[in-house]
């Protein structure tokens, strides 16, 4: 007899399985809802856009397209909710959901850039930098106007200066002193994106199976298997999961009671986006608070100082 938790299991982890491979196809379709302008001479290919041709896909326009991708975002959204409530139950292994995570960023990766211009905005401020030896903070893409990947930054952005860290914005430099070709460059940041969150994946994995091993498979698949974090962050190359990341690593390094060496994390963070800010303060006073009371000034000057001198050093 088949016991109980293998017979809900299965199902919850067939239908995200089943609901990533429709959402992977609807993204294949060449005019795709869900993917932005790409760089010339790139289209959809692969197994995917084969299936997606055999089911007569490519034959959908206009409004029956947009509501096959509604339905398809729907789906996945239902089928992450089933897997959820299954994990939750502890009727689904974390071994599995790893597995699973780990395939659906490969189906990820081999589609082309989803959603967002983002990345073309990486590779314009990266150019500026690394290419043209000009400061993309005071200059901006459209100051260069034979640059191909103009056409491709988003209309907002074209005229505006970078608005991402330094440590980010100078890793960017590098990359397109190195890589020259705009596909490549978008490619190489869509798997520094998904390297960046299966590294996520791993540490919120150990950390709940250190604190909460009946919720290590729900922590992970709410991270994992989310088609938000799939599609739109890796499948946009989106630097904001360098965040996560950097999150996910000061938490496991604060339960360890090493909260500088989580300062200096979310400090390097702040670098590649202002936002990560608001963790490393909320970090600071839950490190000040937990001190006992005469020691608490003190504590704040040392780790909000290490974080100060962490920025100055590396923006310097």
């Amino acid at each position: 007899m088949i016991a109980p938790q293998t017979r809900t299991a299965t199902p919850a982890l067939v239908g995200s399985a089943a609901s990533v491979l429709l959402l992977a196809l609807v993204a294949s379709i060449p005019r795709s809802p869900f993917l932005p302008e790409l760089p010339q001479g790139v289209k959809p290919s692969g197994p995917l856009v084969w299936l997606a041709d055999a089911l007569a896909l490519d034959s959908l326009h206009g409004n029956a397209l947009v509501a096959l991708g509604v339905v398809a975002a729907a789906l996945g959204a239902a089928a992450l909710l089933l897997l959820l409530r299954e994990a939750a139950r502890g009727r689904i292994s974390l071994r599995a959901v790893v597995l699973l995570s780990v395939a659906a960023h490969v189906v990820v990766v081999l589609l082309p850039v989803m959603f967002s211009r983002d990345v073309y905005s990486y590779i314009a401020y990266g150019r500026i930098g690394g290419l043209y030896h000009a400061n993309p903070y005071v200059q901006t893409p459209v100051d260069f106007p034979a640059d191909p990947i103009l056409s491709l930054v988003g209309h907002r952005w074209v005229d505006t200066p970078a608005v991402y860290g330094p440590l980010f914005t100078g890793v960017s430099a590098l990359l397109t002193r190195s890589v020259r070709s705009i596909p490549a460059l978008v490619t190489t940041f869509r798997l520094i994106a998904a390297a960046t969150s299966l590294a996520t994946v791993a540490l919120i994995g150990w950390t709940a199976r250190r604190e909460r091993p009946e919720r290590a498979a729900f922590a992970v698949a709410a991270f994992g298997l989310n088609p938000v974090i799939l599609f739109q962050s890796v499948g946009g190359g989106h630097n904001d999961l360098l965040l996560a990341l950097a999150v996910a690593a000061a938490f496991a390094l604060a339960l360890q009671d090493r909260a500088l060496l989580a300062v200096a994390v979310l400090a390097l963070s702040t670098l590649v986006k202002a936002s990560a800010a608001l963790p490393l303060l909320l970090l600071v006073v839950w490190v000040v608070a937990r001190r006992p009371e005469g020691t608490r000034l003190r504590a704040g000057l040392i780790h909000g100082g290490l974080a100060a001198l962490i920025g100055f050093v590396v923006a310097a």
